[in-house]
């Protein structure tokens, strides 16, 4: 007689188990492992730099016509408006976004400029 003959054959899928949940556990373990490595990392850098001692004072933002810590205004060029100019053209000739010249020199929409007039161009 046959041994082989009254045993069920299971698919492989059964014999590894159907879905193969471990993968996912797996996976869950080493996501969770590495969220745990680098908020690890941050704390320990949090932590350096707090205890670090460096109690410089943050640089102060450069803004646009804001005066500096002397009371004397921040330097500006002043430009007469000529036959032809345009806030595009004047600004890319200085080297500054035109929406910069604008708010600087208070000028609203559509931008008109008369000859003659005096704009601030900050210096660089």
């Amino acid at each position: 007689m046959n041994p082989n003959r009254n045993k069920i054959k299971l698919s492989p899928r059964l014999r590894w188990g159907v879905g193969r949940q471990g993968l996912n556990v797996n996976f869950f373990k080493i996501g969770g492992g590495i969220f745990l490595a680098l908020s690890s990392i941050l704390v320990i850098r949090a932590g350096y730099l707090l205890l670090s001692g460096d109690d410089a004072p943050l640089e102060q933002p450069q803004v646009l016509g804001a005066i500096d810590n002397s009371g004397q205004e921040a330097a500006f060029t002043e430009y007469k408006v000529k036959s032809g100019d345009t806030l595009f053209t004047i600004s890319k000739d200085h080297g500054v976004q035109w929406t910069a010249l604008a708010t600087l020199n208070n000028l609203e929409a559509p931008f008109p400029l008369r000859v003659g007039q005096t704009l601030k161009i900050p210096k660089q």
